[in-house]
């Protein structure tokens, strides 16, 4: 009788993969997890071939393990680029910038529902008020499960 083998994204064990209909910037393959418990989340197929494990680990491992592949393939990246060292805090720098417009310009979307709008720098959730935080958590149905005790227990 042959083990199931198990697959493992830190603490999350891997319930399934399949294809997910979007390319990376790269124009590489992005794959839908499904962990089990329900949780899904998409990524690259190339982190998830690189992150994937038999064993659980924690997030902190995983990050690491994450933090290290990247700061290779960067180096790796600026290395071909002939970068001298006055310039490194101009690109980390500007390395930054773009993912925070980034998650910012996604946010800012999520909000308004459009992004002609978005300034780059700002942040969308503090341009935002409590009303307005409040009709986006109400315009969205309850997934979440309930504890609500029976009278009869």
């Amino acid at each position: 009788m042959s083990e199931e083998k198990k697959e493992f994204i830190g603490p999350r064990q891997v319930e399934s993969t399949e294809v997910y209909d979007m390319k990376t910037y790269g124009g590489n393959p992005v794959i839908q997890v499904t962990y089990k418990g329900g949780f899904q989340e998409i990524m690259p197929q190339k982190a998830y071939d690189s992150l994937v494990s038999p064993e659980p680990t924690d997030f902190s491992v995983l990050g690491a393990k994450k933090v290290a592949l990247i700061t290779k393939e960067v180096l790796a990246v600026l290395a071909e680029h002939h970068i001298q060292g006055h310039e490194i805090e101009t690109i980390t720098n500007s390395i930054s910038n773009e993912l925070y417009n980034s998650f910012n310009k996604a946010t800012h979307a999520l909000w308004t529902g459009e992004t002609k709008s978005f300034t780059p720098g700002g942040n969308a959730v503090l341009e935002q008020s409590l009303l307005q935080a409040h009709k986006v958590i109400t315009s969205i149905p309850n997934d979440e499960p309930t504890n609500e005790k029976s009278d009869n227990a």
